[in-house]
């Protein structure tokens, strides 16, 4: 099937509200966002865990040689990391109240991709329109609003990479330079494939995140054996 077009959907996939908007009406589902979220942190630890293992010798010792305490740096970087995918997952909750994973019939997939929803205020003697106010889909500049949006993207989830690079360089610099360069390969990926439509940017997404968990998963490392001294 099709991840994502700027085609609209030929079925309707359920009704519309007088915004345009989806009519969705479910509560919502806040073990979304924290599940997520603690599965992302497994997945650090048994990524960093694996690396780790593949030469405990050599890891043991550079760990050794680190300042005194500086575990617990490397603790306040991965609780950095873990806060960063906590505050990007939880809008997903009540993105769920206002999108179908599917689209609309109006709109389509590319509704998605917005970040916000605009309404028009009321002007003195005039009501507004009830209609909702999102980005534009088609055309060259549907895939203008999409490639910012990936940029942004980035930026919302960059700060465990920014903050852990330097860090987990010290200890296992190859596999930090490994997880970086697929990182850049998936959020390019991400940028070309969501500028495309809503939905092929979701490989890219995949790739980058798992780079991402690598480096927290590093970071949880040298943390784990400062703290619980193993």
């Amino acid at each position: 099937f099709s991840m994502g077009s700027d085609n609209h959907p030929s079925n309707p996939v359920e009704s519309v509200t007088d915004s345009g908007l989806p009519d969705i009406k479910k509560p919502p589902n806040y073990k979304f966002a924290v599940l997520s979220t603690l599965f992302g942190q497994v997945t650090s630890g048994i990524l960093g865990g694996i690396i780790y293992l593949t030469n405990k010798t050599k890891y043991d010792a550079r760990i050794s040689s680190l300042p005194e305490d500086s575990h617990y740096a490397f603790a306040a970087a991965a609780v950095f990391g873990f806060t960063v995918r906590f505050v990007n997952l939880y809008p997903m909750v009540h993105k769920a109240q206002i999108m179908s994973r599917k689209g609309s019939e109006k709109i389509g997939k590319n509704l998605r991709s917005n970040p916000f929803i605009y309404q028009m205020a009321d002007a003195p003697g005039s009501p507004a329109k009830p209609n909702a106010v999102i980005f534009a889909n088609e055309g060259a500049a549907g895939k203008y609003n999409r490639s910012n949006r990936s940029l942004q993207h980035m930026v919302e989830n960059m700060g465990a990479m920014v903050v852990g690079l330097p860090m987990a360089g010290l200890v296992f610099p190859f596999p930090t330079f490994a997880s970086t360069v697929f990182w850049s390969a998936g959020r390019l990926m991400h940028q070309l494939g969501y500028s495309s439509g809503y939905g092929y940017h979701g490989s890219g997404f995949g790739i980058a995140t798992i780079a991402t968990c690598t480096v927290e998963g590093l970071l949880m490392v040298v943390a784990a054996k400062g703290i619980m001294g193993y």
